[in-house]
């Protein structure tokens, strides 16, 4: 989900995210004098901000992908969305409770924490985390792709889509039965009958480390419960 990249001043006039560059930010910092605009959407991504601040309490979506912000601060309660994608962030913290939709990807997160119970997107990919916990029973889709997870395990019943590509998880286990998408690219799982207990599952997506033996290629080739339950049942006779 991309917002608008127009900002709207107070006599409706338009200001374009670049203008709003010029007039507003300097030296990678936002000055003090932009509370004065009021908009809901702002896209301050690809500048050299080094630091959140002097954000409007009107912005509900707020761009501020790669930057160079190591701290999540002083965001106003206002916020929906907010996109910190490519930054150097360590921490999650001081996040509002307003949060619907937060992205993360491509940080230097190493522990999920103090996500507020509002949300219920969450993009955590390409960080270093190694352990699934603290996920709030709002979430819906969770995506941890390519971080150093090696158990499925504190899962609330929300989720419903969750997408743990190319980690080390050798095992399905721990499924909430809420969830009908489950994404598993890239991890040396070996699957078995009992593992999958999810009765809503409709969309499941495995891919072994490597391909030596034909039941390798089948899971690969299994996008379905029903499909996957037959391959493993067969190779069992």
């Amino acid at each position: 989900m991309r917002f608008r990249r127009y900002l709207k001043e107070r006599r409706n006039n338009e200001i374009t995210g670049s203008e709003f560059v010029k007039r507003y930010v300097k030296n990678g910092r936002i000055l003090p004098n932009s509370v004065k605009i009021i908009y809901d959407s702002l896209d301050l991504s690809y500048i050299n901000i080094t630091k959140i601040e002097n954000i409007p309490d009107s912005v509900e979506n707020l761009d501020l992908n790669n930057n160079n912000i190591t701290k999540i601060e002083n965001l106003p309660n206002s916020i929906e969305n907010l996109y910190l994608e490519n930054n150097n962030i360590k921490k999650i913290e001081n996040l509002p409770n307003s949060l619907d939709n937060l992205y993360l990807n491509k940080n230097n997160i190493s522990k999920i924490e103090n996500l507020p119970n509002s949300l219920g997107d969450v993009f955590l990919s390409s960080n270093n985390i190694s352990k699934i916990e603290n996920i709030p029973d709002s979430v819906k889709y969770l995506e941890l792709n390519n971080n150093n997870i090696s158990k499925i395990e504190n899962l609330p019943n929300s989720v419903k889509h969750l997408a743990l590509e190319n980690n080390n998880i050798k095992k399905i286990e721990n499924i909430p039965n809420s969830i009908y998408s489950l994404y598993l690219y890239a991890n040396p799982v070996y699957a078995e009958i009992e593992d999958l207990s999810m009765k809503e599952l409709i969309k499941l997506t495995i891919e072994e480390h490597d391909y030596k033996t034909e039941r390798n290629k089948s899971l690969f080739e299994a996008r379905t419960k029903r499909e996957l339950i037959s391959i493993l049942e067969s190779q069992k006779l």
